[in-house]
């Protein structure tokens, strides 16, 4: 599972116990059930610990009924832990031509 920062891995699990505890009303075993992902994972996720994978982000948006864009929405690059620096393209592009003197 890949590692993140606490404040992305905060934000989606409080995405995830959201939805699943006031929007459906289920518990932590009724959404593996629904996921195929574990109970332990889930409450790993939940209580901010780790950062579910692409795939997981998938089954769980899937199966707590959201686009998976819901539980990142919003979150950005600062949010997550040991990164390289991040340009955007634009930034990027504009460094690149300063450096060739254009």
């Amino acid at each position: 599972m890949p590692r993140t920062g606490p404040a992305a891995a905060a934000i989606v699990g409080a995405r995830i116990r959201g939805l699943r505890t006031e929007r459906l009303r289920i518990t932590q075993a009724d959404l593996q059930a629904m996921s195929g992902i574990d109970v332990v994972s889930i409450r790993k996720y939940e209580a901010g610990k780790t950062l579910p994978s692409l795939g997981g982000i998938v089954r769980l948006a899937f199966a707590l009924g959201v686009d998976p864009g819901e539980l990142v929405k919003g979150i950005r690059p600062e949010a997550l832990d040991e990164q390289p620096e991040i340009l955007r393209a634009a930034d990027f592009v504009d460094a690149r031509r300063r450096r060739m003197g254009a």
